[in-house]
Parts: structure tokens; sequence; C-alpha cells
């Protein structure tokens, strides 16, 4: 892993929060697509962020089925959410 600077990480975490619209979305419109998408982008690079815990959060918002969006949707939306939280008062 490399040395992120506090700039890297503060667009990182901005552009978490836009997932969050993304999810919001996909849940409104009974798509699955805005999870498989936002899930990708984790499993590839939280990681890289210093934040591997997101990879099994990213894997399951990125396998997630038609079937099981209006359950595990609003959960997977909850915990990503709930992170985000967590994170940006670590910025302040």
């Amino acid at each position: 892993m490399f040395e992120i600077s506090p700039e890297m990480l503060k667009v990182y975490l901005a552009r978490r929060t836009e997932d969050i619209a993304t999810l919001k979305m996909s849940l409104k419109s009974n798509s699955i697509l805005g999870f498989h998408q936002v899930g990708h982008q984790l499993t590839g690079n939280a990681r890289n962020f210093g934040f591997p815990t997101l990879e099994d959060l990213g894997d399951r918002m990125e396998t997630l089925s038609s079937k099981d969006l209006h359950y595990c949707g609003p959960l997977l939306l909850a915990e990503y959410s709930k992170w985000l939280r967590e994170e940006l008062a670590k910025t302040k």
C-alpha cells in the first residue's frame, strides 16, 4: 500500500458519498446495477486506500441478486452509510 495524502483521502471519501446516492437510486428503481457498480469499485480500490474491510462489503454488493435486492439492499446501504459516517467523522 502506498501513502495516502489527506487530500486524496478527502476525494476518496467524497466519491464514496456519491455512492450512497447511487445505491439509493438503485433501490428506488428496483435495479441491482448500482450495487454491482459500487461493489466492484470497492473490491478494486478499498484496500489501496487503507480500507480492506470494505472489500467484503463490496463483494456482497457486487454479488447481490435481484431476488435479494429488497431485503439485502437496504441492509448493505445501511452498513455502507454507517462506515462512511464513521470515516468522515475521523477526518474532522
